[in-house]
């Protein structure tokens, strides 16, 4: 991992434009904090602060957090005392969200090899707010933002460079996504299927190499989270990851309006008294209840929430077919017809603090403007979609291949949260938005392009013709 930083400050050294957008990003990041009263927090915060600190003191595992990003708050509580983590973990998540914008210039440029694309991908995710914005959150995004970036640009050199070390790295920072947020515990999955795309077209790895590496690769990761599991139950008689999963599922249930299917006639019948007689703040949308707060109000949060998770499961094993309907059509809600930019905690923190900074405002207005870009993703799933079924008996290009791998990681962002989660689906998909504004910066420089080479064209026959 430090031939990685060690590439990473000699790219600073030699390239004045980046460390310009990076301190464009720090004077963001400044104004921001600035426009609010100091670190944000959410009803979630308080559960990682107490593995932090049990972590810290007892060596103890939360059943409800994964221990990554407790490791980072013991980390500046250790270095820093604990009564200064709030300006502490800022300071940290500052410098992780800085390294984050080195590699996506580093992503970018290793996957479509023109500077003009890696300045403009790394320039948005610079000064988004939509990015920055969870820099002063106490929660896991941010450094889900750096990790997600970090496997994608460690996918792509090793697509291109093969090299045995790159590959160990990527394995590593793939158990860092799962111990960080249960919600990657399928990437590998994915970005193995990625390199199984990339044998199809370019026949690059030797068969029985690369079923090998692939083959140990998952054994290695989900052996590992396999002994995480057992110790969790030792600590807390919960096999698993996180106990979170069995509320976010019901989450779904509740979502999807199935609750009745289910065959636990006292959990249904609470369910239905508790939204006659919930207030408003307690439904979502005034549709359904929210999970959680069914869950600790009637008694249900027993037993690492097994029951409530059995129930659940009963319902999606038995009516799969309407569940996998329901969940594409959120897919396609949240792809086609939602923008993922939206922060709902740092716009309640800014409205909340009431002194927003003038050019914060300025930078926000510009981060909107930007954000309504997001249809070109859609045309880029189309363009994948239509040169794989073309290429399936040729080479495709770099670009494009490249482009796909970064949907491919992006999509896995939406079909989980679709299928698997239940929450602030912008918040889930936070981790991908560098990868979006990868895309976008794609689209953006080729587009430019061709108005340019219109309007010089235009120019010159003008001039031929007078």
């Amino acid at each position: 991992m430090t031939n990685l930083w060690r590439k990473a400050l000699k790219l600073l050294r030699e390239n004045i434009g980046l460390m310009i957008i990076i301190a464009a990003g720090l004077t963001a990041r400044l104004l921001f904090y600035f426009s609010i009263d100091g670190i944000i927090t959410t009803s979630d915060s308080p559960t990682y602060v107490d593995a932090a600190l049990g972590l810290y003191y007892h060596l103890w595992l939360s059943e409800y957090r994964p221990p990554f990003y407790p490791l980072a708050l013991v980390l500046v509580g250790a270095l820093f005392t604990w009564k200064s983590l709030n300006i502490s973990i800022v300071v940290l998540q500052i410098i992780f969200s800085l390294i984050n914008i080195i590699f996506v210039y580093k992503l970018a440029y290793e996957a479509f090899e023109k500077k003009t694309i890696a300045c403009l991908a790394c320039f948005l995710t610079a000064v988004s707010f939509r990015v920055f914005s969870w820099d002063f959150v106490l929660l896991t995004e941010n450094l889900s933002i750096l990790i997600i970036t970090l496997i994608t640009y460690t996918v792509v050199t090793y697509i291109k460079y093969r090299k045995r070390n790159t590959f160990k790295q990527l394995l590593l920072l793939l158990l860092a996504g799962i111990f960080t947020k249960p919600f990657f515990l399928f990437l590998p999955i994915a970005v193995f299927f990625i390199f199984l795309i990339r044998q199809s077209f370019y026949h690059e790895f030797e068969p029985k190499h690369m079923v090998k590496s692939i083959s140990t690769g998952l054994a290695v990761i989900y052996f590992s989270v396999a002994a995480y599991s057992s110790v969790n139950y030792a600590e807390n008689l919960f096999f698993g990851i996180s106990s979170v999963g069995n509320v976010n599922i019901l989450g779904k249930v509740l979502q999807y309006k199935m609750e009745d299917l289910g065959n636990n006639e006292m959990l249904k019948k609470d369910i239905q008294y508790a939204f006659n007689a919930e207030t408003p703040e307690f439904k979502v949308n005034g549709q359904y209840l929210e999970p959680w707060h069914f869950i600790g109000t009637y008694g249900w949060a027993r037993g690492h929430y097994k029951e409530v998770g059995r129930f659940a499961k009963e319902i999606i094993l038995k009516n799969s077919t309407r569940y996998i309907l329901e969940s594409a059509r959120l897919t396609y809600r949240l792809f086609v017809l939602n923008s993922p930019f939206k922060d709902y905690i740092a716009d309640a923190a800014i409205k909340k603090a009431g002194h927003p900074n003038r050019l914060f405002m300025v930078l926000r207005t510009f981060t909107e403007g930007v954000n309504a870009t997001y249809p070109l993703l859609s045309v880029c799933l189309l363009e994948f979609l239509l040169v794989f079924i073309l290429g399936i008996r040729r080479r495709i290009s770099e670009m494009h291949f490249f482009a796909g791998t970064l949907m491919i990681i992006i999509l896995y962002h939406y079909i989980i949260s679709a299928f698997l989660s239940y929450g602030d689906y912008c918040r889930l998909l936070a981790p991908c938005y560098p990868l979006i504004y990868t895309i976008l910066s794609l689209y953006l420089v080729r587009i430019l392009t061709r108005v340019h080479s219109s309007i010089k064209s235009f120019f010159n026959t003008t001039r031929k013709q007078s």
